[in-house]
């Protein structure tokens, strides 16, 4: 244990733990042995606390099958004969029952009667000093109401636009021809100037004739041809000389491979020995390995 926290603790090196722990299987053994089995357990069911503690004794019952038990229970209950049945007095007598009940169209009869027909209600009579009159209105039919509709529906020319030029005294159909496609395409063409009708610019030189160009301009074919005629050739290069005063040498170098390179890598890195730990804090734990001077 640490007497004084603000001693500084000076360790002259470090000791590889010696410790050998506990694989996975002995593990399992250790936990095994702490868990009790099932004759540690008590069972209250016994009598005796000598038996509790010694374990329990295998049934050596023998239960009865699916069988035995329905023959069990068929022997249990009685048959037919066995029942005492409640006698009947003498002074009385049973008769067979001569009811005659109405079937389901003998009862809609029933009901039927029972309800009073339209002629039947009581209804409240009007004054008949006064007289009674059939009625002789002529009711629209559904194509009488939909010429009654059409008719306050106003019609298209009976809107009143701002911008209309026809009066309410009646329209006009037009009499118009507008022109077809064709003669659309043909009005525009002789509206347009032809080849010869263009106002051309003559040569600064005065001269009226020109002359048909009879350049031949080279195709992709020639393009390529040229192009390829223009670019040096493998052996068109004039590569610059490498040492040509001395001889090229091979070089003879054995470079590390990896596991050298992993090899010199862990030479260059500290150890757990080779930190100083004189400046740090004390652990809080005494399971650390300490020099005995401490």
């Amino acid at each position: 244990m640490y007497q004084d926290n603000s001693k500084k603790l000076v360790l002259p090196g470090g000791k590889f733990n010696l410790s050998k722990p506990k694989t996975e299987i002995e593990w399992v053994q250790k936990k095994s042995r702490e868990c009790p089995g099932p004759s540690d357990y008590a069972d209250f069911s016994l009598k005796s606390s000598s038996d509790r503690s010694s374990g329990g004794k295998i049934s050596t019952a023998n239960p009865k099958t699916e069988t035995e038990i329905l023959m069990l229970r068929a022997a249990e209950t009685p048959g037919p004969g066995q029942y005492t049945p409640k006698l009947v007095e003498r002074n009385s007598a049973c008769k067979i029952s001569d009811a005659n009940p109405k079937s389901d169209v003998d009862l809609v009869m029933l009901r039927s009667r029972e309800t009073p027909g339209p002629s039947e209600y009581k209804i409240q009579y009007q004054d008949a000093s006064k007289g009674l009159k059939i009625s002789d209105a002529n009711p629209k039919s559904d194509l009488d109401w939909v010429i009654y509709r059409a008719k306050q529906s106003p019609a298209p020319n009976a809107y009143q636009n701002p911008m209309k030029t026809i009066q309410k005294s009646g329209g006009k159909f037009s009499t118009a021809n507008p022109k077809t496609e064709t003669e659309v395409l043909m009005l525009r063409s002789a509206e347009q100037p032809g080849p010869s009708e263009y106002n051309t610019t003559l040569p600064p030189s005065g001269r009226g004739a020109t002359k048909i160009s009879d350049a031949n301009p080279k195709s992709y074919l020639d393009w390529t041809i040229h192009r390829s005629k223009q670019i040096p050739g493998p052996n068109e290069y004039k590569p610059r000389a490498v040492r040509p005063e001395s001889g090229v040498k091979f070089s003879d170098s054995f470079p590390k491979s990896d596991v050298e390179w992993t090899i010199h890598r862990s030479k260059e890195l500290p150890g757990p020995s080779a930190y100083d730990i004189s400046w740090c804090q004390p652990p809080a734990s005494s399971g650390y390995l300490l020099d005995a001077s401490y």
